[in-house]
């Protein structure tokens, strides 16, 4: 799967690594995954990092109905969920624009696309604390796993 994703339930963060070819598929067993782990619920920010992805093997309307369950999953949460999308490919950037414009009309939730690391994280309105949170291998969430591409 081209998904990796952490949670840090004591920030309300979560951090979603992608990277290679995304398809409808690995999006679907990625969201499944993130609500199987402990703390979901109480994630309010997550960082979408696409700083890894090469492109995505997804029909818009696939995408849009994605979009659509996101947000009703996000209406039912006691707290609404933040999104930042960081650094998109190019070619991906407008079906993701429909996805964030999607996600923000159907829900109480935000969504946006962001090109740089520290403004999506101001954006996001994550603890200061979050900029420096490292994943499970030690890597700061700032830096990109470069020998990651699958």
């Amino acid at each position: 799967m081209s998904i990796r994703i952490t949670l840090f339930p004591e920030f309300s963060f979560c951090y979603v690594e992608v990277a290679g070819l995304l398809s409808l598929a690995d999006l679907a067993r990625g969201y499944a995954e993130a609500q199987a782990k402990p703390g979901w619920e109480a994630i309010r920010h997550s960082l979408n990092d696409l700083r890894g992805l090469h492109d995505m093997r997804i029909f818009p309307e696939g995408m849009e109905q994605f979009a659509k369950v996101l947000a009703q999953d996000v209406a039912k949460m006691a707290k609404p969920r933040d999104i930042a999308i960081l650094c998109p490919p190019p070619r991906s950037i407008g079906m993701l624009s429909e996805y964030a414009r999607l996600v923000q009309e159907l829900s109480p939730g935000r969504c946006a696309i962001h090109q740089n690391f520290r403004r999506a994280m101001d954006w996001l309105g994550a603890p200061a604390a979050c900029h420096d949170l490292r994943l499970p291998s030690g890597r700061r969430i700032e830096d990109r796993d470069p020998d990651w591409t699958t």
